[in-house]
């Protein structure tokens, strides 16, 4: 019998159970994978209240990065990363690991837009985490971000991938779904390869769902263990979210 493929997970957790590690380890379950999980911070988020974020100290996660270095990893998932100590952590973990499928969500804000990073984890993210990076996922703004373009602003999204991939990554994707489209348009780039748009049905409700991005990138871990190509991870991923946010509306 063929083992499930293993999938290191390193993120945050939520109290409500819908985002981070949680989303996380329910798809790379449910894509037959097996989930191995590194927590960088603990937090809690009330609903209408503000969220209260508990970072581990970095000698903790650094135990727990430790421990995946001895797995045989088919790829790395990375999620919420909420300071530069992490930052540089999980750098460090990176500059070890054997394993060169390493996708990176750079979550910046919860949905209600509270902030899960801080301003000088950012900066270290910008400057020496990318280029360890085999895939980066930013939604419309978080891309504005990291290519310093005024939030907000309507900029072209081939622009926006060229400025991320100019920070270090071997890919980006370009996720679409809080544009303002009748569909949902995902741009993925890769270096020296032919640009692939993908449009998705736009669903009712579907930017209310928490912790899309997540299920995403982890579904694109899942599937791209599978020695199968970027781009065609990509869009099995991009269907197995579609069908998510369907089930969610039921």
């Amino acid at each position: 019998m063929r083992k499930p493929p293993k999938v290191a997970l390193i993120g945050g957790t939520d109290s409500s159970g819908s985002s981070g590690l949680d989303a996380d380890f329910e798809t790379a379950r449910r894509l037959g994978c097996h989930p191995l999980g590194v927590i960088t911070a603990i937090t809690s988020q009330p609903q209408d209240l503000p969220i209260h974020i508990l970072s581990l100290p970095p000698e903790a996660l650094n135990r727990q990065l430790n421990d995946l270095l001895d797995q045989n990893l088919q790829s790395v998932k990375i999620g919420m990363l909420p300071d530069e100590e992490s930052v540089e952590t999980v750098i460090g973990f990176l500059q070890h690991c054997s394993c060169k499928k390493v996708i990176l969500d750079p979550v910046m804000k919860t949905s209600s837009g509270q902030t899960l990073i801080s301003p000088k984890g950012l900066l270290a993210m910008k400057d020496r985490m990318l280029h360890l990076v085999s895939l980066l996922t930013p939604n419309l703004e978080e891309a504005r971000i990291l290519a310093g373009a005024e939030n907000g602003v309507a900029t072209d999204r081939n622009w926006l991938a060229d400025q991320c991939l100019l920070l270090g990554s071997q890919a980006v994707l370009i996720k679409g779904g809080h544009g303002d489209e009748s569909d949902s348009i995902d741009l993925l780039v890769e270096r020296e390869r032919e640009r692939v748009f993908m449009r998705w049905p736009r669903i009712q409700g579907g930017t209310q769902v928490r912790g899309t991005g997540c299920r995403l990138a982890s579904a694109i871990a899942c599937h791209w263990s599978e020695q199968t190509t970027l781009d065609s991870a990509v869009k099995r991923a991009g269907q197995y979210l579609q069908q998510y946010l369907l089930n969610s509306r039921k």
